[in-house]
């Protein structure tokens, strides 16, 4: 049902149950109310967070974030912003356990450089998604940190 929102979930493989729209002739896609209130929320804008659980929701907002990353330093996801170019690129290349190379490392996904960016990452164990500027671009991707704490700059 084009035009109106509806919850649904990709049966190739694990995800979130997802709301999609169209907005501004774009399909834009977030998680479901009702998947998005499962998880405790954090906001960070600069340092280490250490969440209660592996499963959360990590709000980055507006400009005060150059990176991000899940794990210690040693054996960690990297996701890297680059406003100038309008470009967000998530780095699995500095975990310890890597898998599924076949398909690269890194996932990147774009932006408009001139607007304000917030970021949502829902993570659940080992799979996450990131979802840029409320659903506008996103992105799934698999980690094994084996600590994950939260850090941003």
């Amino acid at each position: 049902m084009l035009g109106s929102q509806t919850c649904a979930t990709t049966a190739s493989r694990a995800s979130f149950l997802k709301a999609a729209k169209f907005q501004n002739g774009r399909l834009v896609q977030n998680p479901c109310h009702r998947t998005a209130g499962q998880y405790e929320t954090y906001a960070l804008k600069k340092g280490a967070l250490h969440p209660a659980s592996d499963s959360f929701r990590l709000h980055m907002g507006r400009d005060e974030n150059e990176m991000g990353r899940i794990g210690r330093e040693n054996d960690c996801v990297r996701i890297l912003i680059d406003r100038k170019k309008g470009r967000l690129t998530v780095d699995r290349g500095g975990l310890k356990k890597n898998f599924s190379q076949e398909y690269g490392k890194t996932r990147s996904l774009s932006f408009a450089p001139d607007k304000p960016l917030e970021l949502d990452l829902y993570y659940d164990n080992t799979f996450a998604e990131l979802f840029v500027n409320n659903g506008e671009e996103a992105a799934a991707f698999r980690a094994f940190p084996a600590v994950p704490e939260i850090y941003a700059e």
